[in-house]
């Protein structure tokens, strides 16, 4: 509950702060658009005479000002963000300050003329509010063009990085299938001059081993392009969902592997669609390398806003080659190791938006955290 709380409460901070931005930029708008008006419509509140028709003025005056009272107005009903409002109208006043700046140098030329029934003041408010009504509209205009010029680069940069990540995985890939491959090849010379029964077993037994090995390899690698192709979608899933879809399988690969499983907390996380994968590899990974008599948990918690969850074994831990190339974290986080197995659990938590860690267990052994993130409604 106190997590809850906390998290609830962090969530209604950062949208009340969000809020009070967006409307402190409005108010500095309106007040402009108040100021202005007032002060070039002064003959009608004010015992003075100036040149031309104080109701005209301020029913032109008024046009202007419900042009950028609209516009904002408009930015808001659309649900622009607080980001953009503030660019809006930070180009709507400059634009306006741009405005007064013209009006200004032309009653300046027009009291240095001969002619003096000019209302110097109306002219200013006027350049002002007209300038700010189109800046409103330019702001606009502007501020899409460079977010959508901004989700440009970043899709290239996407695309870039996915190019890199296939070039590694596929060097990675070629490794792995070529030492499969000559020790396939290795056996099967070993099987045909094999001339004991017992022996030849042995060898069918090794050779399927490593033909598993070589279809794990295949299976991992189509579902990393498949994780990296999709990085950018996301779904809500309950925990029990995860365990679900990526323990279950397991039940019927490895029939006679000990899996203790912790009843998860009954929450939603944000995750990749694939998430299921992460948990199955490392839970996958956890039978296959520990010995007959091994046992593996897995457990699930929360931690503040996000959901951990663990896969505990007790073999002989991960090598410190696959460790040291996952505590890298970088584009190009694939290694020349025992398989793709690691790499889908990281690259699978990380399209999440979650973390992955590797630790020794207590009692000797592995430990697989995978860190999700809480779904928004359940914060």
């Amino acid at each position: 509950m106190g997590d809850e709380g906390h998290s609830g409460n962090t969530v209604s901070i950062v949208r009340a702060v969000a809020m009070d931005t967006q409307w402190r930029w409005l108010t500095l708008e309106y007040t402009v658009v108040v100021i202005a008006l007032t002060l070039g419509s002064s003959e009608l509140f004010l015992p003075q005479q100036a040149p031309g028709h104080g109701v005209a003025k301020f029913f032109g005056l008024s046009l202007l000002s419900i042009g950028t009272v609209y516009g904002t107005f408009w930015l808001v009903k659309t649900g622009a963000s607080a980001e953009k409002i503030r660019s809006v109208v930070r180009i709507s006043l400059i634009f306006g300050v741009y405005g007064i700046f013209v009006a200004g140098i032309v009653a300046i030329s027009h009291a240095l003329g001969n002619s003096t029934l000019f209302d110097s003041l109306f002219l200013l408010a006027a350049g002002g509010l007209g300038g700010e009504a189109i800046g409103v509209l330019v702001g606009d205009w502007y501020t899409d063009l460079q977010q959508a010029k901004q989700e440009t680069q970043k899709r290239l940069q996407r695309e870039q990085d996915v190019t890199k990540r296939f070039s590694v995985l596929y060097r990675v890939f070629r490794h792995n299938l070529r030492t499969q491959v000559n020790i396939l090849l290795g056996y099967t010379a070993l099987l045909e001059a094999s001339d004991h029964a017992d022996e030849a077993d042995e060898y069918v037994d090794i050779i399927q081993e490593h033909l598993t090995q070589l279809e794990s390899l295949a299976e991992n690698a189509n579902r990393l392009r498949r994780v990296w192709e999709t990085e950018d979608q996301r779904e809500t899933k309950l925990v029990s969902e995860l365990y679900e879809d990526g323990l279950i399988p397991l039940a019927d690969e490895f029939p006679e592997a000990t899996v203790r499983i912790e009843t998860p907390p009954d929450c939603p996380v944000d995750c990749h669609p694939f998430a299921h994968w992460a948990l199955e590899e490392a839970a996958k990974n956890a039978i296959i390398h520990t010995g007959d008599d091994s046992t593996v948990e897995v457990t699930a918690r929360r931690n503040g806003s996000d959901v951990v969850i663990e896969v505990t074994d007790d073999g002989d831990g991960i090598p410190e080659l696959e460790q040291e190339a996952l505590a890298a974290q970088s584009e190009t986080a694939l290694t020349h190791g025992r398989g793709l197995g690691l790499q889908t659990i990281y690259w699978t938590v990380r399209a999440s938006g979650g973390e992955v860690d590797l630790s020794d267990g207590r009692s000797g052994g592995a430990v697989v955290s995978m860190r999700f993130p809480l779904a928004s409604q359940s914060e």
